[in-house]
């Protein structure tokens, strides 16, 4: 097709200039498309940048390292849209509508809801996990032991990082092989596509800390766009603290800044059932809820709470299957008792 608008022409004749027909794996495919052609020479280049950007993935994930320049593929779900919707916009000014609200406007639709991994991926880690590498990196610094400080030393030193150039830590940090998966995961994070990623997680959460130590491993190992950090409230102890944790994080105006007035908080109910039990934990739930959301109208905030409800109807199925065995077990080792019994009984005989 050349009908096109004037946009979308300069767009094509610029790639099809362009250095990237010669990279090896579409020499083919660029010798057969001529520049009369300028949905296919766009749809060209989009074809090369997917093949990369999987590429790309696939090496990271294997090797920890790719040949293939980021700029090379799409790092977010605007880039891949922006050629599509350059393809509506010219095919309805060219009148070719019908094209454009079908198969096109599916695929936009498509695009836009999975996105270039088809599920974007929550990161979840325990709070303890953390405290254990600044902990590590506090001690090589000589500083002391960041366990050890009060809540109100370890957001003072976060924060102090957090605003500061200098690196906190290097390949000399002496690692165990939990405080390297815990910074394998951020470099992770680092190294793939950001609209891969939703949320980062921080179970057993308990204090504003917490939260500002994701924030500082995330700038440390270079994510160069930050997930938003949800602390998860668990245990009965941590979810009747929740309220005041949340205020005083409110309080920071460098973490308001950074989550622009939007946060999100879990609360769950596995950990906190075994506390109390069930119907303690559901009233204590309830009233957490009301006390987070007057904290977030206090300072403004615009709160989201996900409930954590599948650990604890695991637990119960898992107890159903337990209990299902035991009695299993029972009937077998009464059946085979009896069975065990009246051969000796007619041995006797």
């Amino acid at each position: 097709m050349w009908r096109c608008s004037d946009e979308l022409r300069v767009c094509a004749d610029e790639l099809h200039r362009s250095l990237r027909r010669d990279a090896k794996h579409c020499i083919e495919f660029w010798k057969r498309i001529p520049s009369s052609e300028p949905y296919r020479v766009i749809l060209g280049d989009v074809r090369d940048k997917l093949y990369q950007t999987r590429e790309r993935s696939r090496q990271l994930l294997s090797h920890g390292m790719s040949e293939i320049p980021e700029e090379a593929n799409f790092t977010n779900i605007e880039q891949f849209l922006e050629p599509l919707k350059l393809f509506y916009k010219s095919l309805c000014s060219c009148g070719d509508r019908p094209i454009t609200d079908g198969s096109l406007l599916d695929f936009l639709r498509q695009v836009s809801t999975f996105g270039l991994s088809l599920v974007r991926l929550d990161i979840k880690q325990e709070s303890d996990c953390h405290i254990d590498v600044l902990d590590a990196i506090a001690k090589h610094l000589e500083i002391g032991s960041y366990r050890e400080w009060s809540e109100e030393q370890k957001q003072e030193w976060l924060l102090s990082k957090l605003s500061g150039k200098r690196p906190l830590f290097g390949s000399d940090l002496p690692k165990t092989e939990e405080i390297t998966d815990v910074l394998d995961a951020f470099n992770v994070l680092a190294e793939l596509p950001a609209d891969n990623f939703r949320a980062y997680i921080i179970s057993m959460a308990t204090a504003p800390s917490d939260v500002l130590a994701v924030e500082l491993l995330q700038h440390e190992c270079h994510v160069k766009q930050p997930l938003r950090v949800v602390p998860l409230f668990e245990k009965l102890a941590d979810l009747e603290a929740a309220p005041a944790a949340l205020a005083r994080l409110f309080s920071v105006d460098w973490y308001k800044n950074r989550i622009n007035r939007k946060q999100e908080v879990m609360i769950g109910y596995s950990d906190s059932g075994k506390d109390v039990g069930r119907l303690s934990t559901a009233w204590k739930l309830y009233k957490s809820q009301e006390e987070l959301i007057k904290v977030a109208k206090q300072f403004g905030m615009k709160l989201t709470i996900f409930h954590v409800v599948v650990g604890l109807l695991e637990e119960e199925v898992v107890q159903l299957i337990l209990l299902y065995y035991l009695n299993h077990q029972k009937l077998l080792s009464n059946h085979l008792g009896r069975s065990t019994c009246a051969l000796e009984h007619s041995s006797v005989l």
